[in-house]
């Protein structure tokens, strides 16, 4: 970078010195800066105006502006001369002497104000630079509306965030912030601590507050493609009564209201009217001017405003915030008059923003509650659940019990009923047992078990049901994180039962069938046996 004072260097003087001898009033050098530049022509200058130029008006503005001024004087296409830094006394002789049977003369000059900052500042990285050599010029390009400032300043979307200075040096001046500056008179001393101070938001940032504003907020014409309330972000302490602080304070009001506002609707170049919607009324804001009157102490409140907007737009809360924003902003506006709630905005911004945060604090509230009572629920659910199928469990487990119980009931009942007769009668014994084989494959086994298993499905069933319904309230992480294995473990402990069940019953049916025909050709034959050795030791002892 250069040395020096800006404010010497880069120095207004030259130019109104030029003015004031041929005739051009600073008012006219005022209307005539633009952004980048300052243009002058005029094709009937008067001849014995531009005869007024003399080098000690030439040498201060090579001085001051070096190649980034182009000053010429033609007569139709002809060049008569061309201000440079070769030009001298014989060249505005010669100049004189071309003119002097001609009335007018074509008077032609720029002042390129983009690479007179780069001469002498040289590039920068991250920052684009521009100076205004009149504060007035300067005032009203900040009144521009919002799109051409956007498409002057911050070009294009796709381009990378950087930050805007703007050097005023005929206007004391100090402000300063994230994506744009503004210095003036003594402070361009202290240019440093502005253009080397890094980015703070990221791209991300910005493009992510651009898109929730899209996706919750209605416009009624895409007026801005990328500009957000954060390019403007002034910190410190505001001159609330310097015009080019009012214009941008305004402006930034104005996008505040753009991104939190249900809707705003305009014409095809700027919004003007935007409607808070609250639940039971909306609101309507007229969009000031910068030009427009305004209390200056109203614009204390732009930074309540600006710390609501980013409160609002944090990235985990944002959809909701908005939503509660412009409840709590309607209601706060509602009973003042159309043309006062602008203003009402801004005096009661400190307000409107506590009493945004203390409805947060209770939205939020109710939302812990709720999330506490939803997992409450659950394990609750979780539980009844493992319940269910521990409780069927049990009652496989019991009926399996009582059917072996009987099973030695029947088998004894069956054998005493054969053994009323004289002799054992296998037909009842069979018939006993063969009535319960078919109990049990009829009643434990078939119609018991199929209703255990279908009740093991309605439980199964419900429970994904629930689960479901409990993921959409709950992140899912958490509801898998309570279920853990509970309901796994009790489902394989479940299907182990039910099988073992099923196949212990099968077991019993086929014992009691082999009882039903094996035991009783067992006994008879046990029995026969019995006889004859009976009849055997009778013999033996009677032949004794």
């Amino acid at each position: 970078m250069g040395g020096g004072s800006l404010i010497n260097i880069i120095s207004v003087d030259p130019l109104l010195a030029l003015g004031e001898a041929l005739g051009i009033t600073p008012d006219v050098w005022e209307k005539r800066e633009e952004l980048e530049r300052i243009t002058y022509t005029d094709s009937n200058f008067s001849q014995e105006r531009a005869t007024k130029l003399t080098m000690d008006l030439v040498s201060p503005l090579r001085e001051a502006y070096g190649n980034a001024l182009t000053c010429s004087f033609r007569l139709g296409d002809l060049p008569v001369l061309d201000v440079n830094l070769e030009t001298n006394n014989k060249s505005l002789e010669e100049l004189f002497e071309t003119i002097k049977d001609s009335p007018t003369v074509i008077f032609e000059l720029t002042l390129n104000k983009t690479l007179l900052v780069e001469n002498w500042l040289g590039e920068i990285p991250d920052c684009h630079i521009f100076l205004y050599l009149f504060p007035k010029a300067l005032q009203n390009f900040l009144s521009s509306n919002l799109s051409r400032l956007e498409n002057l300043l911050w070009c294009l979307e796709s381009e990378a965030p950087h930050k805007v200075v703007l050097f005023v040096p005929n206007h004391e001046i100090w402000l300063s912030g994230p994506y744009f500056a503004v210095l003036g008179g003594e402070q361009i001393e202290h240019r440093l601590e502005v253009i080397s101070k890094p980015l703070q938001e990221t791209d991300e940032q910005i493009r992510n507050m651009y898109k929730t504003c899209q996706k919750n907020l209605y416009w009624q014409v895409p007026w801005l493609k990328h500009l957000t309330p954060l390019h403007l972000k002034i910190d410190g302490q505001i001159p609330c009564d310097d015009s080019i602080a009012k214009a941008l304070l305004i402006h930034q009001v104005n996008l505040i209201i753009l991104y939190t506002a249900d809707r705003t609707v305009g014409d095809i170049n700027k919004p003007s009217l935007s409607t808070y919607a609250g639940t039971n009324q909306s609101v309507e804001l007229t969009l000031m001017n910068p030009a427009d009157p305004i209390e200056e102490n109203a614009l204390v409140g732009v930074n309540y405003l600006m710390q609501m907007l980013e409160w609002v737009y944090d990235p985990k809360w944002a959809d909701d915030r908005l939503r509660l924003a412009q409840i709590v902003v309607s209601q706060s506006l509602h009973a003042a008059g159309p043309l006062d709630r602008y203003q009402l905005f801004l005096h009661n911004a400190p307000n409107i923003f506590d009493g945004l945060k203390w409805h947060w604090k209770a939205f939020i509230e109710c939302k812990v509650d709720s999330y506490v009572s939803q997992i409450q629920a659950l394990e609750d659910y979780v539980a009844d659940t493992v319940q269910e199928f521990a409780n069927q469990v049990t009652s496989m487990v019991k009926s399996l019990s009582d059917t072996m119980l009987a099973a030695v009931g029947v088998l004894i009942g069956s054998f005493i009923a054969a053994l009323f007769e004289d002799e054992f009668d296998p037909r009842i014994f069979a018939i006993g047992m063969g009535v319960y084989a078919l109990y049990v494959l009829v009643f434990p086994l078939i119609y018991n078990m199929i209703h255990q298993w279908q009740q093991y499905k309605v439980v199964c069933g419900n429970f994904e049901e629930r689960k479901t319904r409990f993921e959409e309230r709950l992140y899912f992480q958490k509801v898998n994180e309570i279920v853990g294995k509970k309901i796994t473990d009790s489902k394989n402990r479940f299907k182990l039962w039910f099988y073992v069940t099923i196949t212990t019953y099968i077991i019993v049916i086929v014992l009691a069938i082999l009882t039903a025909l094996l035991l009783p050709e067992f006994i008879q034959n046990t029995t026969t046996l019995s006889i004859q050795n009976t009849t055997l030791q009778n013999v033996t002892l009677s032949t004794v």
